[in-house]
Formats: structure tokens, C-alpha cells, sequence
């Protein structure tokens, strides 16, 4: 499950103003999953508005221990950043406040990576004895994740190929039987991929791109 999070960070200045005369300062994100990137808009919201056409506005993008490039709409009060999986710290300076009040305001965001599929084994030839027991480990390393899917890509001889698939599918079909019985987990598909003689065996949790043969 991908998860967007926003910290709102005011960096408040020693002020002897009277409430209600300094503006109040803060940073917007937008909503949803950014896909790696893609520009992210993030904008300063100035309360009261009218405030906002009497200021200027210097932005900074970091992400990790570097500052970010490359960001759009310097000066304004929306930029306009490109995003990655590391996360962002974004901070606005307001030039222009009254002497004392707050003139900064940061938006941390960060959205968790993505799962992606994992190769659980790769075997070369036939379903050996030796194969066999490798592969029994493999789908019982599978069960263990009961939410992901589990492909069993397989590839058959230069010649023969369709007998050489149809072999290797059966003794993989009798290798799941042993181990589930006659209800084999329905979380398993098999893929006929073509020339290459060899099983490949992913394991793909929800929300995972299915890999490519």
C-alpha cells in the first residue's frame, strides 16, 4: 500500500506584533502518488490573502542531503519540482512580512517505493530431483506471502519446444500437488514463454508490476 505523508513545519520568529498582524504562512502538496519524475506542484497559501501581492517568494528543494534543480515557477507562489522516490523537503522564504513575524514554511513529503516483483529461482534444463527440491522451496518460500502472486514462467528447448514446455509444466503441476494437494493455490500462474529451456519463478506482491519474460 503506497502511502503520501505531509509535515507542515512553520518556523515561527520571535514577534512583538499584535495578534493578527502578521500573515500566516503555509505549504501545500498536491494530493495523490506522484509517479518518479513527474513535476509536483507545491504552493504557499498566504492568510489573509490579500497579503500575498505585497511579498515575494524564494523557494528551496532538497531531497536527502542535495538540493534539487530543475524547479519551475521560482518567485511565484506555486512551483513546480520534479519528484522522486528519496522524498522532498520544500521551504519558502516570504520576503516582504513585518520585522518579528514568521517568513518560513516547509512541506516534507515522502510516499513509500513501490513493490516490485522478486526472483525467487531461476533453473536451467529439466525438473531434476535436484530441481525439484529447489523449487519446493521456492513455493513454500511463496506461501509465506499469502497476498503476492507467484509466476512460474517457463521456457522450453531450441527443439521441441512445445513438448519440452508441456514436460516441464506437468512435473511442476505434480511438484504443486504434493504440496498443496488437489486444490493448487490459485495465486499461481503459469506462463509458456517460448525457447530459453529453463523455470523462472517470481513472486509478485500486490500493487507489483508483473515481470516480463
Amino acid at each position: 500500500m503506497h502511502r503520501l505523508v505531509f509535515a507542515v513545519l512553520l518556523t515561527a520568529a520571535v514577534t512583538g506584533f499584535a495578534a493578527g498582524q502578521c500573515p500566516q504562512i503555509t505549504v501545500t502538496g498536491a494530493a495523490g502518488i506522484p509517479a518518479p519524475g513527474e513535476p509536483v506542484a507545491f504552493t504557499v497559501q498566504i492568510d489573509p490573502p490579500e497579503w500575498a501581492s505585497r511579498l515575494s517568494f524564494l523557494w528551496t528543494v532538497r531531497s536527502g542531503d542535495r538540493e534539487v534543480g530543475m524547479v519551475r515557477g521560482q518567485g511565484t507562489q506555486t512551483i513546480l519540482a520534479p519528484w522522486n522516490h528519496d522524498g522532498m523537503t520544500v521551504t519558502v522564504k516570504v520576503i516582504g512580512v513585518p520585522p518579528g513575524c514568521a517568513d518560513t514554511a516547509s512541506e516534507v513529503m515522502f510516499v513509500d517505493a513501490p513493490p516490485i516483483a522478486r526472483k525467487l529461482i531461476e533453473l536451467r534444463g529439466r525438473v531434476s530431483k535436484t530441481a525439484g527440491v529447489r523449487l519446493r522451496e521456492a513455493i513454500v518460500e511463496a506461501k509465506k506471502e499469502p497476498t503476492a502472486q507467484v509466476y512460474i514462467m517457463i521456457y522450453g528447448t531450441d527443439r521441441n519446444t512445445a513438448a519440452s514446455i508441456h514436460g516441464k509444466r506437468n512435473a511442476i503441476l505434480k511438484l504443486l500437488r504434493e504440496i498443496y494437494g488437489h486444490h493448487i493455490d490459485t495465486r499461481i500462474t503459469f506462463l509458456d514463454v517460448g525457447k530459453g529451456d529453463r523455470i523462472v519463478v517470481w513472486l509478485v506482491p500486490a500493487g507489483a508490476d508483473r515481470p516480463n519474460p
